[in-house]
């Protein structure tokens, strides 16, 4: 995956491997987003952090690991991950009701806000649960903006802040 991103990089020459990455995760679920309605995004948003948490803590990770390729291996991890996070989203989603005005330009903002918040969850999620590394590496300057405990947690916070506010 690197290695076609930084053909692509070599190709458009302005944009960088990171910004391809997070642009074409960002394009992802806006799709979604704007496809299934805002509150999808919600739920997936809420649901984010106890997926994350039960992965962390769950206790038969190493039994459920059956590929052991690096590339494999990352990918049945992430596999797990989604065993976690599909159920919890749809559970999540039962509860959420938000207005689908498809028509008003500030569903769009909300959506675009909304996403933005999901990719810093998937970034999160790279620097401190799976790594991506064998997929996309990320640039030393971000690196240095997800490093950290103290950033750590105000990163985990902006999701949340994002659904306060929109």
């Amino acid at each position: 995956m690197s290695a076609l991103i930084s053909k692509i990089t070599g190709f458009f020459g302005v944009f960088s491997g990171d910004m391809i990455f997070l642009v074409t995760i960002f394009v992802i679920f806006l799709a979604y987003g704007l496809y299934l309605g805002r509150g999808k995004l919600i739920s997936l948003i809420i649901a984010f952090y106890p997926a994350t948490l039960f992965f962390n803590t769950f206790p038969f990770t190493k039994t459920l690991i059956i590929l052991h390729t690096d590339k494999l291996l990352v990918l049945n991890k992430i596999g797990i991950f989604l065993l976690f996070l599909i159920p919890l989203n749809i559970i999540v989603d039962r509860f959420i009701f938000s207005s689908e005005d498809y028509s008003s330009s500030s569903n769009i903002f909300r959506n675009i806000g909304l996403t933005l918040g999901v990719v810093v969850l998937i970034v999160l999620f790279s620097y401190n649960t799976i790594n991506f590394d064998m997929f996309h590496n990320f640039s030393p300057t971000i690196d240095t903006l997800f490093s950290g405990n103290d950033r750590l947690f105000y990163w985990n916070l902006a999701p949340i802040a994002l659904l306060a506010v929109l």
